[in-house]
């Protein structure tokens, strides 16, 4: 596995489980794909046929081995320039998504320390085509159109502690006379969606 990240030992040691090479190039097409969509890239190379039972068997021993590397993160394995850069497009009142084929997606930001950090986020769970289909990225644009956007479309000057899109009248104090006592910092990107968005 020389020359080859730590992640990708998930999907090498699935390869060497069944006599399959596996390198540098082959782990770089395996990134944004669904789960599926991954073995069979990986069983490019082996030179037996494999039935679907055989490949959903594979599919599960392969995803087994990722939760056990997953269960191991920690938000050290975050690069302190990501975090950095995240942390400043939050403070200039920028509203987050992720969008990523992995159905994992939760448990990872959980491990990594950014569990509730993003505003919306379009996963393996909620789609139905992978990468490099732009159904993850559009899904993740609409969240925040509808939910943030959404707030702003009924008036809100900042954004509310509780909102559905469903029931714009629901609120945690019983009306809707107050329906936040949020920070000064959700003023700005209430603004800017008001701004842009809306235009």
């Amino acid at each position: 596995m020389a020359g080859v990240d730590r992640a990708a030992s998930v999907p090498s040691s699935a390869a060497d489980s069944i006599g399959v090479p596996f390198d540098r190039t082959v782990n770089n097409r395996l990134r944004g794909v669904s789960r599926m969509a991954s073995l069979d890239i990986i069983l490019e190379q082996s030179p037996c046929p494999f039935s679907q039972a055989e490949k959903d068997a594979l599919a599960d021993q392969k995803n087994e081995l990722y939760k056990q590397f997953l269960a191991e993160m920690t938000p050290a394995d975050l690069p302190s320039e990501v975090k950095e850069t995240l942390d400043t497009l939050r403070k200039m009142g920028y509203l987050l998504a992720i969008g990523s084929s992995s159905k994992n997606t939760p448990f990872i930001l959980q491990q990594i320390g950014l569990a509730g950090f993003f505003d919306a986020i379009s996963d393996g769970n909620s789609i139905t085509h992978s990468k490099p289909d732009p159904e993850v990225f559009v899904k993740s644009a609409q969240m925040l159109r509808t939910y943030w956007g959404g707030m702003a479309n009924e008036g809100a000057d900042t954004f509310w502690e509780l909102y559905n899109p469903d029931n714009p009248n629901e609120s945690p104090y019983g009306g809707t006379i107050v329906l936040s006592y949020c920070h000064a910092w959700s003023c700005a990107p209430a603004y800017f969606l008001r701004r842009y968005y809306q235009e």
